[in-house]
């Protein structure tokens, strides 16, 4: 079966976060950034090759990446982050929101993606 093209997308966009994943532990040297390296790297090497195990991968991924940009959210918001007015916090909000809809986006492809590969066999 040919992959859709937004499933190529996502690809690029897992293999994206995992070298970004790794200039940043070059910088940093924390230990810690391998597992989502590591996941993001899997999981694009598992839609390649139409595994269904990298569906898991990319949800799981797309998980963390949720829950740490709320975990940062919450804790910028206690340090005082409401205090710019209404309009800087929208437009604060606004990149954080993308990255929300893109993991979800990208989570809801890739489930419909194998649940009609599913269907078909």
């Amino acid at each position: 079966m040919k992959r859709p093209f937004s499933l190529w997308i996502i690809i690029g966009v897992a293999i994206a976060y995992g070298l970004y994943l790794i200039s940043v532990f070059l910088k940093t040297g924390s230990f810690v950034l391998l597992i989502p390296m590591l996941l993001s790297f899997a999981s694009a090497l598992g839609l390649i090759l139409n595994k269904g195990w990298s569906k898991y991968l990319v949800l799981y991924l797309s998980l963390l990446i949720s829950i740490y940009w709320i975990y940062a959210f919450i804790a910028v918001f206690s340090k005082g982050f409401a205090s710019g007015g209404p309009l800087y916090i929208l437009l604060s909000l606004i990149p954080g929101v993308l990255l929300l809809s893109l993991c979800g986006g990208c989570s809801i492809i890739v489930v419909r993606y194998f649940k009609r590969i599913k269907h078909e066999t």
